[in-house]
């Protein structure tokens, strides 16, 4: 065996999170990050009904959808307050380093291939499973303001809310009280079942995998972020983007 695969396996096999650890454990990484974060969007969803604003469409309709999700970080923050840690220290929100991006490049050297792969596979036995009617809740085509708010709230402020609960409060919570492999693990497979459909719990499960990784080799949760961000990216230049050429 080479050197730099020898390497490779061996951060594998070692792969941990060290001084990233966190401070709490799963308990607190499922009541408060996965319990708590839907119960407040529960709350959130039933006000917005009462006001009759979840009928609203386009553009304004994707920022009330996305303040809700927004919303699911509540608990998070509040519980780092009250716990007296820091929450930029304590969400890995650490100041931004040129080395994450190239980690992120080389997260999505893996994620894309991988679940190409994944999805090749599942659609020679089951096609159908692959089939996701994802509503997003604004029209493909748009321009102008419609088309920025569906760029703020897919490629920025997805992904880093989604990273904060999922990589940065469930995965190191599960990862304290086991190991770093069972948090990459058993928080992927979280993140895929929120998604819902077959299809979408597929692929954000292979993701989910490869930020946890990222996480975990950097210390920070800015790989993961952008590599989150690289992938909604991408489905933003195909879904609205590429109509309009």
């Amino acid at each position: 065996m080479s050197d730099s695969a020898g390497s490779s396996t061996h951060w594998l096999r070692r792969l941990s999170l060290g001084p990233a650890s966190a401070s709490w454990g799963w308990l607190e990484a499922i009541l408060i990050g996965l319990v708590l974060d839907v119960a407040v969007q529960v709350a959130l969803i039933s006000l917005l009904d009462n006001f009759e604003l979840l009928d609203v469409e386009g553009a304004w309709g994707l920022i009330i959808t996305q303040a809700v999700a927004i919303g699911g970080v509540l608990p998070i923050l509040v519980y780092l307050k009250v716990s007296r840690f820091s929450i930029r220290d304590g969400l890995l929100l650490l100041r931004p380093k040129l080395r994450y991006v190239w980690l992120a490049l080389r997260g999505a050297a893996v994620y894309v291939p991988l679940a190409l792969l994944v999805a090749t596979v599942v659609a020679a036995f089951a096609p159908d499973v692959l089939d996701v009617d994802q509503e997003l809740g604004i029209e493909v085509g748009v321009v102008g303001f419609e088309l920025a708010a569906a760029f703020l709230v897919l490629v920025i402020i997805t992904p880093l809310v989604e990273e904060i609960i999922y990589r940065g409060f469930i995965f190191r919570g599960i990862a304290k009280s086991t190991n770093t492999w069972v948090g990459v693990i058993i928080s992927s497979l979280i993140f895929g079942a929120v998604h819902g459909q077959i299809g979408l719990v597929i692929d954000t499960f292979v993701m989910g995998m490869v930020c946890a990784i990222l996480v975990a080799r950097s210390g920070s949760l800015w790989s993961a972020v952008m590599l989150h961000a690289f992938k909604n990216g991408l489905a933003f230049l195909l879904l609205f983007v590429q109509p309009l050429l």
